[in-house]
């Protein structure tokens, strides 16, 4: 367990509105900034969200096309007291079998709550100020994916049920 916040790493999330493939659907690239530097692929909303709240390897960030086994990879994400780690990158074979997981790359991040925090509330905010100039686009990161904004309540819900556990 990591409980020096002075060795904390620095985590953002940026939200850079794409080019609108249709009258009503605005394309988004998600990145997860990580001390500086954007870690490739995709940041999956839904599963940044619901991994505020829980622990596992999960599906973090996936294909810029939306489809997770074309270039995704998991994130084992674990919850201390101190923080939030993310360690490891993994192929996007069965995450069950740990023992036959492919590591694309062995990393280890720490995130202080309080960077957790700012940095779910900068997503939310950039969807909810989305949501509110262009009430009735789709807001999307890729073509096959669906309408963020209907997942908007979730996404506050699962934000204020972190800060109610910390």
């Amino acid at each position: 367990m990591v409980e020096n916040v002075s060795q904390m790493d620095h985590l953002e999330i940026e939200v850079n509105r794409g080019k609108e493939f249709g009258p009503d659907d605005i394309l988004l690239s998600i990145k997860a900034v990580i001390n500086g530097g954007a870690w490739p692929k995709k940041l999956d909303v839904d599963v940044f969200f619901d991994a505020l709240t829980r622990d596992g390897r999960l599906p973090l960030f996936t294909c810029g096309c939306g489809v997770f086994e074309c270039g995704g990879y998991y994130v084992d994400v674990s919850r201390t007291r101190a923080g939030w780690t993310w360690r490891n990158r993994y192929a996007p074979n069965n995450p069950e079998h740990a023992d036959h997981a492919t590591i694309l790359e062995p990393i280890e991040v720490h995130f202080s709550w309080a960077n957790v925090r700012a940095a779910a509330g900068t997503l939310l905010a950039a969807l909810q100020t989305l949501r509110h100039d262009t009430p009735t686009a789709r807001l999307t990161t890729s073509i096959s994916s669906g309408d963020l904004s209907s997942h908007l309540a979730r996404y506050d819900e699962q934000a204020q049920a972190l800060a109610r556990e910390l």
